[in-house]
């Protein structure tokens, strides 16, 4: 039978390693964890403007507004980028609860079902690739994320649809690329800075 002080350092020597292990596999995970590419975070403009504010990437320039329709969202902002292609744009479609509230439908599952309903034939090739719900500006919101082909019919844009219900009307945010990896970046800057005034 081995001695005392023996057992004493082989439990010490594995209680450092059972340390040792668990201070580098926190590391990896919140290493892995940060999916936001470092452009993201740096060179950011700001925009304020009718309720809202967010941040997006320098280079994208103001386009003008579409004209404003009766029953449907309106424009509050179009940002474009010409190389790569990259749009953001967010507008607000005040009273959309009406049609929740005709069909006794939480505001939001209404919304993303109608959405849901709408994006094949507003998208062509539209290819669900996630719907997941999230908070944006403390509002339950959702993010659905797919993709579609262009106006030429080979070029994939990739898509990231935000849905926000906020009182009585409806916010909705898109930011859509054909670069995957911006689109993805430049949807991570908007959702972690959009507030609703």
């Amino acid at each position: 039978m081995p001695s005392l002080p023996f057992l004493k350092s082989k439990k010490i020597i594995i209680a450092c390693v059972t340390i040792l292990v668990i201070a580098v596999g926190i590391f990896v995970i919140t290493q892995d964890n940060n999916t936001t590419p470092p452009q993201a975070q740096t060179n950011l403009q700001q925009f304020s403007e009718g309720g809202i504010s967010f941040k997006y990437p320098e280079g994208y320039m103001q386009q003008p507004k579409p004209k404003a329709q009766v029953n449907q969202a309106n424009s509050i902002v179009k940002l474009a980028e010409d190389n790569p292609i990259r749009i953001i744009e967010v507008a607000k479609e005040t009273g959309a609860i009406v049609g929740a509230n005709s069909t006794n439908k939480n505001f939001l599952d209404f919304l993303e079902s109608s959405a849901a309903r709408g994006f094949p034939v507003r998208y062509k090739g539209y290819k669900l690739e996630q719907t997941k719900r999230i908070s944006i500006a403390g509002h339950d919101a959702s993010k659905i994320t797919f993709t579609y082909t262009g106006t030429d019919g080979k070029t994939i844009l990739y898509m990231h649809f935000f849905i926000i219900p906020a009182g009585n009307d409806a916010y909705y945010a898109t930011v859509q690329s054909t670069d995957q990896p911006k689109a993805d970046s430049d949807a991570q800057s908007l959702q972690n800075s959009l507030q609703i005034n």
